[in-house]
Protein backbone atom coordinates (compact mmCIF):
# COMPACT_ATOMS: atom_id res chain seq x y z
CA UNK A 1 0.00 0.00 0.00
CA UNK A 2 1.40 3.60 -0.71
CA UNK A 3 -0.53 6.92 0.09
CA UNK A 4 0.74 9.88 -1.31
CA UNK A 5 -0.26 13.50 0.05
CA UNK A 6 -0.20 16.79 -2.00
CA UNK A 7 1.17 19.33 0.74
CA UNK A 8 1.19 21.99 -1.51
CA UNK A 9 -2.13 22.31 -1.08
CA UNK A 10 -2.66 22.58 2.65
CA UNK A 11 -3.94 25.95 4.24
CA UNK A 12 -5.02 27.01 7.38
CA UNK A 13 -6.91 30.13 8.69
CA UNK A 14 -3.74 32.19 8.96
CA UNK A 15 -2.03 33.21 5.45
CA UNK A 16 1.27 33.74 7.14
CA UNK A 17 1.52 30.77 8.38
CA UNK A 18 0.87 29.53 5.17
CA UNK A 19 3.43 31.55 3.40
CA UNK A 20 5.70 30.21 6.59
CA UNK A 21 5.04 26.74 5.74
CA UNK A 22 5.74 26.91 2.33
CA UNK A 23 8.92 28.54 2.50
CA UNK A 24 10.99 27.64 5.95
CA UNK A 25 8.28 25.12 7.78
CA UNK A 26 8.01 22.17 5.59
CA UNK A 27 9.43 23.59 2.47
CA UNK A 28 6.03 22.51 0.85
CA UNK A 29 7.43 24.67 -2.43
CA UNK A 30 10.64 22.35 -2.51
CA UNK A 31 8.95 19.16 -1.27
CA UNK A 32 5.56 19.51 -2.16
CA UNK A 33 4.77 15.43 -1.35
CA UNK A 34 4.66 13.61 1.38
CA UNK A 35 4.43 9.65 1.04
CA UNK A 36 3.80 6.78 3.24
CA UNK A 37 4.83 2.71 1.66
CA UNK A 38 4.07 -0.16 3.92
CA UNK A 39 6.61 -2.44 4.12
CA UNK A 40 4.69 -5.15 5.74
CA UNK A 41 1.26 -7.30 5.05
CA UNK A 42 -1.15 -5.90 6.89
CA UNK A 43 -2.50 -8.50 9.30
CA UNK A 44 -5.61 -7.72 11.63
CA UNK A 45 -6.91 -10.42 13.83
CA UNK A 46 -10.23 -9.47 15.29
CA UNK A 47 -10.48 -9.79 18.86
CA UNK A 48 -13.27 -13.15 19.35
CA UNK A 49 -16.94 -11.65 18.97
CA UNK A 50 -15.70 -8.52 17.15
CA UNK A 51 -15.91 -7.22 13.74
CA UNK A 52 -12.98 -4.74 14.67
CA UNK A 53 -9.61 -4.82 15.61
CA UNK A 54 -6.58 -2.45 15.96
CA UNK A 55 -3.02 -3.19 14.40
CA UNK A 56 0.39 -1.49 13.51
CA UNK A 57 1.58 -1.20 10.06
CA UNK A 58 5.20 -0.75 9.40
CA UNK A 59 5.85 1.57 6.49
CA UNK A 60 8.52 4.20 4.73
CA UNK A 61 7.59 7.95 5.34
CA UNK A 62 8.87 10.26 3.57
CA UNK A 63 8.62 13.96 4.35
CA UNK A 64 10.76 16.77 3.56
CA UNK A 65 12.82 14.63 1.66
CA UNK A 66 13.65 12.11 4.66
CA UNK A 67 12.51 8.84 4.56
CA UNK A 68 12.34 6.66 8.24
CA UNK A 69 10.80 3.88 9.06
CA UNK A 70 7.01 4.52 11.55
CA UNK A 71 4.83 2.18 12.53
CA UNK A 72 0.92 3.71 11.93
CA UNK A 73 -1.59 2.70 14.66
CA UNK A 74 -5.00 1.67 12.10
CA UNK A 75 -8.16 0.36 12.75
CA UNK A 76 -9.82 -2.01 10.67
CA UNK A 77 -13.58 -3.12 10.64
CA UNK A 78 -15.30 -5.59 8.43
CA UNK A 79 -18.95 -4.61 7.54
CA UNK A 80 -19.83 -8.33 6.43
CA UNK A 81 -18.33 -7.09 2.75
CA UNK A 82 -15.69 -5.44 3.05
CA UNK A 83 -12.72 -4.39 5.33
CA UNK A 84 -12.54 -0.43 5.92
CA UNK A 85 -9.44 0.47 7.59
CA UNK A 86 -8.86 3.98 9.33
CA UNK A 87 -5.34 5.42 10.63
CA UNK A 88 -4.27 8.81 11.66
Amino acid sequence: MRLDANLSTMTSDEPRRDDHMRTMGIESDRFPTASFASTADLVVRPEAGSASARALVRGELTLHGVTRTVDVPVQARYDGSRIEVAAA
